[in-house]
């Protein structure tokens, strides 16, 4: 893993965000993001996707998944699905159990964008399903605000 690499640790394995190239002009962040599933989950996926984010895409990334802490705090745990400008991915959250900020785990869906079969068919998706703890949750967020503010 790179210093600048942000990592998603998840029940079945993680996932890593590595950056090959950005644009501050653009600002865009180019990823490869490496799928490392354990045991018997590898081999479902592709080991590496493809992925842009723009800054505003990070950002509502970082917003959605700490808003979706604090509505679960209140009881809420259905939440839109983040979809990125590109579409290169999607993420979701959904219920789980939440004691406070620090001790708690929510179902993550994640989904890559494996393109279309032909130019008149829609994009494909495939991806899992798996749990994430609010800990490593928040140890995303954090990767992602400091490659926000490096960018």
């Amino acid at each position: 893993m790179k210093s600048a690499d942000v990592c998603l640790k998840l029940e079945v394995g993680r996932l890593v965000l590595s950056p090959i190239k950005s644009d501050l002009g653009e600002s865009f962040f180019d990823f490869d993001i490496f799928c490392e599933l354990i045991g018997r989950y590898r081999g479902f996926l592709p080991d590496r996707f493809f992925c842009r984010f723009y800054l505003g895409d990070i950002e509502k990334l970082i917003l959605y998944c700490e808003t979706h802490v604090r509505n679960a705090m209140s009881g809420v745990y259905e939440s839109c699905t983040y979809f990125p400008l590109e579409g290169d991915l999607q993420i979701k959250l959904s219920s789980g159990e939440v004691v406070d900020f620090s001790d708690g785990y929510f179902s993550i869906r994640i989904l890559f964008n494996c393109g279309q079969e032909s130019e008149f068919s829609s994009n494909a998706y495939f991806g899992f399903e798996t749990v994430v703890t609010l800990v490593d949750l928040a140890s995303f967020c954090d990767g992602l605000k400091w490659l926000a503010c490096k960018g």
